[in-house]
Parts: C-alpha cells; sequence; structure tokens
C-alpha cells in the first residue's frame, strides 16, 4: 500500500517525516542525518549532488553549487530583492524566458524550480526507502505569505520529481498541527516561525482537530540567509582591512565565507565567542599569495549586527494580532518554528512581543512543519482522524482600477473558501471586449503587486463608457485557487479562468493598520460583523458562512459611493451596480492601461514577462 508522507522544502534544510496514527516520525534523509540540506552542486563531472555531499564539496564547485534556491522561487530577475540575493550567492543568475529569476549551470540555464525538484526526489527516494513502499501523495509545507505564483513553483517542482503534491499547508499551520498533537487543546497560540528565507506569525484556535487561523502577517524575504549574509559581510570587511582585497569578488572565497558565517551562528547561540579560521581562504589579486582568514566574533557583537533583522518580526506579530483581534494577553501560548528561533537574542524579542516565555523543546523548531504535514497527509489518505483547517488569505486578490490603482476583491484575512462579486463597466463608449488584469498583494499601486494573469472576454454588448453591466467574480476554493469569471450581464455570456499563476514581481507590503491597545476587550472568539463593508456595489455570493477574519485590515482605494453591506445568502444574488467602477475592466481603444485595442486573433501577444489569459472558446 502507498504511502502519503509530509514534506518541508526549506531554504537551508528539508525533511520529510510520515504519520503513524499515533506519531509523526522523520525520515532520515542524507546519511542518517535527520534532515536534508538544501543545496545542489554540479560536480568536475557534470553529476547533480544534493544535500550534505553538495553542502561540503561546495566550495570546490563555487560557482555551480546552488543554495537559497527557495528565495527565487516565483520573483522575476529585476526585482531588486534578487539583486540582493546576487550579492551573497557564488553562482550567477540569470533571465529566464518571461524575466523570471533563473541560475547559470554548466549545461546553460535553470530554473530554481528544476534546481529544488532534485532535493525533492532525493527525499521521496529516502521516505520509500525507510517505509518499504512507494510514495504516493505528499503534503507540503508553504510559508504563510507565499503568494500564488511562488506556490505554483513549489507544486512545479514536486511534479518535475514525479511527487503528487495533494495538499500544499502553510508552515504555521502545520506547526500549529504539531502542536495540537503534542500538547493540550483548546487554545489559541501564536505561531513565530523564522526559517531559513522566510518569516511568518499566524494566530491560530486550537481545538479538537480544528486549526483555525484568525490572523497572519509575515516576511517574504527575512531568514537566516540574511543573519550570514550580515556576519559575512562583517567578517569580510575585517578581512579586508587587514589583506586590502575583498573576499566576496571571489567565488571561492565567498562561498566559503557564508559557510564560516552560518557556522559561526550557530555556534553563537551557545557559546560566548568563536573564532572564524580558514586557511589558505583568498588569494590577493596583487601578490597572488593565499590569505588566511582567522577572525573572532562575540555573541553581543553578532546580536548588535543581526538586531535590526529581529526587529523586523515585531510589526508582522502585531498586523497579525491585529487581524485575530487579540492583544498579547489572550496568547495562550508561543509555538517557535525555524533554525532561527534557537537564537537566544530572537527568543527574547519572541517574549518581549508576547509578553511570555515560548513553548519549550517538546516540539523541534526544526521538524514541526513536516510533522504537521505529515499527520495532514496521513488524514487526507484515511490513515487517522479527519482534520479541520479553517483557513485565511494572507494576501489580497484585486485589479488594477484607473490610474494603476490596487483594488482588493478578497481582502486579506478573509476565511476560504470565498466568492465576491464586483459590477463594473467598460472604460470607453462602444468598448466590444474588456481585460482585467489579476493581482495578489496588499500595494496600493496595482503594479508593485504581483501579477497572476489577465482574463479577456471578446463579446461584451456595446455600452456607453460607465454603465455598469459586467459581473466580474472571484471565487476562491479551500486551497486558495482562484478563479475568476466576467459576465456580461444583458448578454449571459460569461468567460471562466482558472488563474494559474507562472510569473510574478514580489512586493509585499504591511499597512498600517491602527491596532489594539492593551485594554481593549477583544476576544480571539469574537466573529466579524455578518456585513462587509464594501465599496461602488459589491455583494458576496456563495460560501456564506465564511466572511473575512478582519474586514478593517486591507483599506481599499476605491473613491467611489458610500458603502453598502451584503450579507451572503446561499442563492445567487445580483451584484450592485458601480457605475464609479468603469475602470476596473480595461476595455475599449481607449483604455486606461493599454491604448491599443485587444486584436480578434486567438495568438494575441503576450505582455513582455507576463501570462495573458484569453477568453474561453
Amino acid at each position: 500500500m502507498a504511502k502519503a508522507i509530509g514534506l518541508d522544502l526549506g531554504t537551508t534544510t528539508s525533511s520529510a517525516s510520515y504519520f503513524d496514527g499515533r506519531s509523526a516520525r522523520i525520515l532520515a534523509a542524507d546519511e542518517r542525518d535527520r534532515a536534508l540540506r538544501t543545496v545542489v552542486t554540479f560536480d568536475s563531472s557534470g553529476q547533480i549532488r544534493v544535500g550534505r555531499f553538495a553542502h561540503n564539496t561546495s566550495a570546490t564547485h563555487a560557482e555551480f553549487s546552488f543554495r537559497s534556491l527557495k528565495r527565487l522561487l516565483g520573483r522575476q530577475y529585476n526585482d531588486p530583492l534578487v539583486q540582493e540575493i546576487a550579492e551573497h550567492v557564488s553562482y550567477d543568475l540569470s533571465m529566464g524566458p518571461n524575466g523570471e529569476a533563473w541560475v547559470r549551470t554548466p549545461t546553460g540555464q535553470a530554473s530554481p524550480e528544476e534546481l529544488l525538484s532534485h532535493v525533492v526526489r532525493k527525499l521521496k527516494q529516502t521516505a520509500e526507502t525507510a517505509l518499504g513502499e512507494k510514495v504516493s501523495f505528499a503534503v507540503v509545507g508553504v510559508p504563510a505569505n507565499f503568494n500564488e505564483i511562488q506556490k505554483e513553483a513549489v507544486r512545479k517542482a514536486c511534479g518535475m520529481a514525479g511527487l503528487e503534491v495533494r495538499k500544499l499547508l502553510r508552515e504555521p499551520t502545520a506547526a500549529a498541527i504539531a502542536y495540537g498533537i503534542e500538547r493540550g487543546l483548546g487554545k489559541t497560540i501564536a505561531v513565530y516561525d523564522l526559517g531559513g528565507g522566510t518569516f511568518d506569525c499566524t494566530i491560530l484556535k486550537v481545538t479538537e482537530r480544528r486549526y483555525r487561523a484568525i490572523g497572519t502577517a509575515g516576511d517574504t524575504f527575512l531568514g537566516g540567509d540574511d543573519f550570514d549574509a550580515a556576519l559575512a559581510d562583517h567578517i569580510a570587511e575585517r578581512f579586508r582591512a587587514k589583506h586590502d582585497f575583498d573576499p566576496r569578488s571571489q567565488a571561492l572565497a565567498l562561498d566559503r565565507l557564508l559557510v564560516n558565517a552560518e557556522i559561526a551562528k550557530v555556534a553563537l547561540s551557545g557559546e560566548a565567542q568563536y573564532r572564524v579560521f580558514d586557511p589558505r581562504f583568498g588569494i590577493d589579486p596583487k601578490s597572488h599569495a593565499f590569505a588566511d582568514l582567522d577572525e573572532t566574533v562575540t555573541r553581543p557583537e553578532f546580536e548588535d549586527l543581526v538586531e535590526h533583522l529581529i526587529d523586523r518580526t515585531r510589526p508582522p506579530c502585531e498586523a497579525a494580532m491585529r487581524m485575530a483581534k487579540v492583544t498579547a494577553r489572550q496568547i495562550d501560548d508561543v509555538v517557535l518554528v525555524g533554525g532561527m528561533t534557537k537564537m537566544p537574542r530572537v527568543r527574547e524579542v519572541v517574549e518581549e512581543i508576547f509578553g511570555r516565555t515560548p513553548t519549550g523543546e517538546k516540539i523541534n523548531p526544526l521538524e514541526a512543519v513536516t510533522m504537521g504535514c505529515a499527520v495532514m497527509a496521513a488524514a487526507i489518505a484515511g490513515e487517522t482522524k479527519a482534520i479541520a483547517l479553517d483557513d485565511i488569505t494572507g494576501q489580497s486578490f484585486g485589479v488594477e482600477a484607473s490610474g494603476g490603482a490596487f483594488v482588493p476583491v478578497i481582502k486579506a484575512g478573509t476565511r476560504v473558501p470565498y466568492s465576491r462579486t464586483v459590477r463594473t463597466g467598460p472604460a470607453a463608449d462602444g468598448a466590444t471586449w474588456a481585460r482585467v488584469r489579476v493581482y495578489q498583494g496588499d500595494a496600493r499601486v496595482a503594479r508593485d503587486n504581483p501579477l497572476l494573469g489577465e482574463i479577456v472576454h471578446k463579446e461584451i454588448t456595446p455600452k456607453r463608457k460607465g454603465e455598469a453591466d459586467i459581473d466580474l467574480t472571484f471565487d476562491l476554493d479551500e486551497d486558495a485557487i482562484l478563479t475568476v469569471t466576467m459576465l456580461d450581464v444583458e448578454s449571459g455570456v460569461a468567460v471562466s479562468n482558472r488563474i494559474h499563476a507562472e510569473t510574478g514581481l514580489s512586493a509585499e507590503a504591511i499597512d498600517d493598520l491602527g491596532g489594539l491597545s492593551e485594554d481593549d476587550e477583544v476576544g480571539p472568539e469574537e466573529e466579524p460583523d455578518d456585513a462587509e463593508p464594501v465599496r461602488g456595489g459589491v455583494s458576496d455570493q456563495g460560501h456564506a458562512e465564511n466572511p473575512p477574519a478582519n474586514d478593517d485590515f486591507v483599506p481599499t482605494d476605491w473613491d467611489t459611493a458610500s458603502e453598502e453591506t451584503q450579507p451572503a445568502v446561499p442563492q445567487a444574488a445580483e451584484a450592485d451596480p458601480a457605475p464609479d467602477l468603469a475602470a476596473v475592466a480595461d476595455s475599449g481603444a481607449a483604455g486606461d492601461f493599454d491604448p491599443s485595442p485587444l486584436p480578434d486573433e486567438d495568438d494575441a501577444p503576450p505582455m513582455p514577462g507576463r501570462p495573458i489569459y484569453e477568453a474561453a472558446e
């Protein structure tokens, strides 16, 4: 009988686990190690190596040793964050076919997904060897604030490795499941997840076999890699002062520098100081002589270097509590996830934020995600009791309106599944087609958010500009997969597409939410009002039992008429007219965003680096 496993595909390490109905066990991944290094290397013969061997020999093949690949998933090459990554890796980045961030290998360009698939394949093989049976599918953990483009990249990496992904489970939720198996239930918990590449904070209500997310926020570019880079830069500057050349300009020295920085970082969690010694570390470009690296770093010195990084975890924690409508006093327990939470200063800051000591070592921060994923996989496979998840959106889904503003249709903090319809109209007189660009994020300017795709309707009944006669429906299922439908109300002709993200530029923003004080008596059990404040004529249809977790979380840019509330009902309801939202749909020959009319031919050229989702035939 085939088995279902849990998988944690991490920035620094990855692991697989299996739940046998009583407990989750980690499947040894690499020479009896419980975790596999998320490192891929091409050796001198061109053979691909992964894990411990790749990590230990990376200095020998520095320019073809790939680490931190997860941070590149779903990002464009020209993303400033990608350029920041390029400064701290020994390999070369390049632009992929649609503008994505790819890497250069001995055999040409490769996507991060392609390289990560070798890590997934190794984990799958390890699991099958340990279990003595084939693996049928996996539940895979992803950061809570990964957008749909990044999630699709994870699915693609697993698919390339021959592993079916039955569900992508948010890492904090996975950790909460592991917590629920190991500890008491009926609590409100905060999951503080600081891993190798991302940070998430999620507030959950944990009851028997039910995990209800009520608030989430995070930073998709904050993790152990940044701590390594800060320490590596500090050591490099000391080295340059002594030897008059920068080791970061040499691929071999840069790779060894990062490895040494990580070793020192880990050591300083348990020691007061650490000596970084690496003989024949770099080559002096003037004398061509080898120079040794020999520097000592103290814990206080390291903490000063990274205090600004640790402080970046405070706003998301506060935002998550505001979304959940709880104060720190109402948090029953704090669960730590990710290797960086072993750092003493990080734990001190967690205590400062939540006013309590985090959960002890009963749950290993490095293994909580994969264990929770294994439990969920077993539940899906019917090998243990079912688990109920009440999830929420970490980011908004919306469209581009007049002037380029982002208009959320489904807001961050909305409980899924959920459906919402906006009544809108053409942006030009006599328009016969309409195009809508769909974004995910919370930046006020639409194009500062990742573009998920476009939907085009080529059979619009001609109307005057501003006559609202197009229903735009966003339908988000329980796995946060988005289907967008455009309906011409007069003709009844509709086009519907499942937004299948391929590429995009990520730029998250945490808005100033205006939060609660310690004296506010708002409990986690309180539900939002039945009515959702909306603007310009919006009604909710379907999935009526799941209103947004916090209607005030994301402010909209709609500057139209006063807000009207429509409680969702089981039967379909007409969308309220919204003539002032005419430019939500980019239509006609005089649209605000694409002045050239859309060709009638099916082979209309796509925008550079952006997929077009055409109307269904």
